[in-house]
């Protein structure tokens, strides 16, 4: 799983700012998400994107139009799907800073979005657990508008 900072070529529309999609990316098929497998039947799941190659391959070249299709809606909308039982803080009764409106995905209060960098994912388990590192990491690239996908490779070239 990795980051990546896509910028398309200067716009030719008299815009200054090219086009930027921030993904957090994974190889993998629309039946094995790489992964973002234990994500998978959970409501986190509303947030993860199966792609094609081809439409990524052709982001990285700057053509950015296929992978935009492929979307669908923000990161921080998608975060705001996850319920409040699968998403809010395990440290909600220990934290002098909690909130119930901004210590979850997608949360906001006021011009503040959430989670704060604090956040711990409700999973009762030690924090080297891979499940709680991929929720934290998730949860944060959701915060800062990354579109977590899985990249199909079925009849792509080689990711690896």
């Amino acid at each position: 799983m990795r980051k990546v900072d896509l910028t398309g070529p200067p716009p030719k529309d008299g815009r200054k700012n090219p086009d930027k999609i921030f993904l957090l990316v994974t190889i993998g098929t629309a039946e094995d998400w790489g992964e973002f497998e234990p994500l998978r039947g959970s409501t986190w799941a509303h947030g993860i994107t199966v792609v094609s190659g081809e439409s990524y391959s052709h982001a990285l070249h700057g053509f950015f139009h296929p992978l935009q299709k492929e979307l669908g809606r923000d990161p921080l909308a998608s975060a705001r799907r996850v319920s409040p039982k699968e998403g809010e803080c395990l440290m909600r009764g220990d934290c002098i800073n909690w909130k119930p409106e901004l210590c979850r995905p997608g949360g906001k209060l006021k011009k503040e979005v959430g989670p704060p960098d604090c956040y711990y994912p409700p999973i009762e388990s030690s924090p080297d657990d891979p499940t709680v590192k991929l929720l934290t990491e998730v949860v944060l690239a959701w915060k800062e508008s990354r579109h977590t996908i899985v990249v199909d490779e079925q009849g792509a070239f080689n990711f690896r």
